[in-house]
């Protein structure tokens, strides 16, 4: 199960962001993924630059944890080729005229960056808090979800056990004490 968020607009600087729980690998996938046309009144995001990343349930935690207390969260992963960044965290409101960010907080932002050399190209989808409490939802059902698969697969890689216990060997019958207390 997947949970999208789908974010056209005219200007062609929309967005559109896909998490995908993986039980059996224990992470969440985000993708993101830049608009690339506006036609017939609907975004176009086939063929789009985009950018995935791997999270683990620690930044699941990390991100619900931002949910929950109104906190950011930034992390980078790191290849050989290139760098990563995740970031989560609230978004305020643009004065244009003043050209600055105001106090007033419009929701949350998920960011990924991918550096290469001294460049990062930013993908970046905006959150407004009731997609939020849904995200919240599926960030905590995704981790349920990773551990009952856990749960399910917890002997999987544990030696098999004998079927009956060994008989054991070279063993004498134990005397059981006297009424004295020696033995």
């Amino acid at each position: 199960m997947s949970y999208i968020l789908y974010k056209p607009n005219k200007s062609n600087t929309g967005s559109a962001c896909q998490l995908n729980i993986k039980a059996d690998e224990s992470c969440l996938f985000i993708q993101i993924s830049k608009q690339i046309e506006w036609k017939d009144g609907k975004g176009v995001f086939k063929g789009a630059q985009r950018l995935v990343s791997k999270c683990s349930i620690w930044e699941i935690g990390a991100i619900l944890n931002c949910l929950e207390k109104n906190v950011d969260y930034s992390t980078v992963h790191q290849t050989k080729e290139s760098q990563t960044q995740v970031k989560f965290g609230r978004y305020f409101k643009y004065d244009y005229e003043k050209k600055v960010y105001t106090t007033e907080q419009l929701g949350y932002s998920f960011s990924l960056g991918r550096k290469k050399g001294e460049t990062t190209e930013w993908f970046k989808i905006g959150i407004n808090f009731g997609e939020a409490e849904v995200l919240k939802s599926y960030l905590r059902w995704g981790l349920s979800t990773i551990y009952t698969e856990q749960y399910l697969h917890r002997n999987d890689e544990k030696p098999n056990k004998p079927e009956k216990a060994p008989e054991p060997q070279n063993s004498e019958p134990v005397e059981p004490p006297t009424d004295d207390g020696s033995l």
